[in-house]
C-alpha cells in the first residue's frame, strides 16, 4: 500500500485482521514498513488460524524504522 508519506509519528500500533485459507494450510504474513528515507522493518506473524483473528502490532517492534514522519509503504505477504 501506497502511503504518501503519511506521518505516523503519533500513532502506537498497526490493527488488522487475518486468517488462513484452510485449517491445515502453515503460513505466515510477513508485515513490512518502508519510509521515505529508504529504512525498511518487517515482523512476521506464524501459525495464522483458519477464522479471523485481530492482530496488534507495537510500531516499536518494527526496529528498524527510526523515523515514522514520512512512510511510504506497508506491505503483507503471505510466506
Amino acid at each position: 500500500m501506497d502511503l504518501n508519506k503519511l506521518k505516523m509519528n503519533r500513532f502506537k500500533a498497526l490493527g488488522f485482521s487475518a486468517k488462513s485459507k484452510n485449517y491445515q494450510d502453515n503460513v505466515s504474513l510477513r508485515v513490512e514498513f518502508t519510509n521515505s528515507f529508504k529504512e525498511k522493518s518487517e515482523i512476521y506473524v506464524t501459525g495464522l488460524p483458519n477464522k479471523w483473528h485481530e492482530y496488534k502490532i507495537s510500531l516499536a517492534d518494527f526496529k528498524k524504522i527510526s523515523d515514522w514522519s514520512e512512510m511510504s509503504n506497508l506491505s503483507f505477504t503471505v510466506e
